[in-house]
């Protein structure tokens, strides 16, 4: 250290004042220059000298450098891990209502007893899955039942016109023009 140098001047005027001398107040990964740290010398509240060291933080720097890539690192692992995660679970929620979506489709285009998969997802969608399945066939049990009726209806209107037609016909040599 240079005694003329004025940096080192104030900082042994202070501590031959004893005045509380102030370090750095923060090293960062980008702290940078040596730093003047000065202590007074005495016993109690007398004063017989100071000390004065140029201390270098570049060594700290890089120790809260590699410190906050740790830190830094880890928040990203985390970040990632929570977005697959969250990609996971989105995935198994919404795979079973895709697959109700198509099994509404089904019914919509007309295919009789169209069933879904109860067997993933959350409890809710399963409920739901079971529920559409029975749904699907009760629609499918409707659309057989109407379609006996429109058969059966038009089988018992077809009979009498039958009989009908076949009296007229045999009628026709008795009728006169």
């Amino acid at each position: 250290l240079d005694a003329a140098d004025p940096a080192v001047r104030a900082a042994v005027d202070a501590a031959l004042r004893n005045q509380p001398v102030l370090g750095p107040a923060r090293i960062g990964p980008l702290t940078s220059g040596p730093v003047l740290l000065s202590r007074p010398v005495g016993i109690g509240t007398e004063v017989g000298g100071a000390v004065v060291v140029r201390a270098d933080p570049a060594a700290a720097a890089r120790d809260v450098a590699a410190s906050w890539a740790v830190v830094a690192g880890g928040a990203l692992a985390g970040a990632i891990a929570f977005v697959v995660i969250a990609f996971l679970v989105a995935r198994w929620v919404l795979r079973p209502v895709a697959e109700l979506s198509g099994g509404v489709r089904a019914v919509a285009e007309g295919h009789p007893g169209a069933h879904v998969s109860a067997q993933a997802g959350p409890p809710e969608l399963r409920e739901l899955a079971g529920a559409f399945n029975r749904m699907s066939d009760a629609v499918a049990r409707s659309a057989e039942q109407q379609r006996r009726l429109v058969a059966d209806t038009s089988h018992q209107l077809r009979n009498p016109l039958a009989a009908l037609r076949l009296r007229v016909d045999t009628l026709e040599p008795h009728v006169a023009e």
